[in-house]
């Protein structure tokens, strides 16, 4: 890791190790001090209670841990989850918690997050240009730090395969991105659920009691596309 050298721009400084860990550990610090207070302002009208408490924590004080937050948090960059899922001490403990308002683990709050962190820089001395940066979802990182979560049901028997078809019926129904680029985000997501659980295909939505296809074909924000997909991958279910 390097840093740039005070007054001489175009030289850099080769960080030591524990110069780096400490950079880490108070970045991760700084991460935990805010990204609850985020959360809160995730409340909504269709929501609210269910967020707030994933939030806030229970009526016993338990909050969700800190991966929880951070996938759950829109704004919380890629770099943010990579950095706690690595350096953080109890990642490997987080990871395999389940939250105490809906049962459900790190990677049920990240395939919710179908597109990943977004936002617009400005570049140059006189920020004139502009850089758009859409980041892929968090999923594919909590997904490959733990496969078999995509297992895991939560209090209301959804797997994350449910939640993610959920949640981007949700956003083809507020139109928050592109029709194109949402379906290519939704496709590689199921694709890669489906890589470490094939079986999930299988199980029912718990709270639609219909099969993943079947789920993707009802209410707002279906999208044929993602129906013809499930179905072609296990026809079977069709009967």
């Amino acid at each position: 890791m390097v840093s740039k050298i005070p007054n001489r721009p175009s030289q850099y400084d080769i960080l030591d190790s524990n110069t780096v860990n400490e950079l880490q550990q108070d970045m991760i610090s700084r991460i935990e001090s805010v990204v609850p207070y985020a959360a809160q302002s995730l409340l909504s009208t269709n929501h609210k209670n269910e967020t707030q408490c994933a939030a806030m924590g229970d009526s016993n004080g338990k909050a969700p841990n800190l991966l929880h937050l951070i996938c759950l948090v829109p704004s919380c960059c890629l770099g943010m989850v990579k950095l706690v899922l690595q350096f953080h001490s109890n990642a490997h403990s987080y990871i395999r918690q389940r939250d105490t308002i809906l049962g459900r683990l790190p990677l049920h709050y990240a395939v919710s997050r179908i597109m990943g962190y977004k936002a617009r820089l400005p570049i140059g001395a006189a920020a004139r240009d502009i850089h758009f940066v859409q980041e892929p979802s968090p999923a594919f990182e909590v997904l490959n730090s733990h496969p078999g979560a995509c297992q895991v049901m939560d209090d209301r028997m959804q797997l994350p395969l449910h939640v993610a078809i959920d949640s981007a019926k949700e956003a083809r129904c507020q139109r928050r991105e592109d029709d194109q680029t949402l379906a290519e985000a939704e496709d590689t997501l199921l694709v890669a659920l489906l890589r470490e659980d094939p079986l999930s295909l299988g199980k029912r939505d718990g709270l639609t009691r219909l099969f993943p296809w079947q789920q993707a074909a009802v209410g707002d924000g279906a999208s044929l596309t993602t129906i013809y997909k499930l179905i072609r991958r296990e026809p079977t279910y069709l009967a």
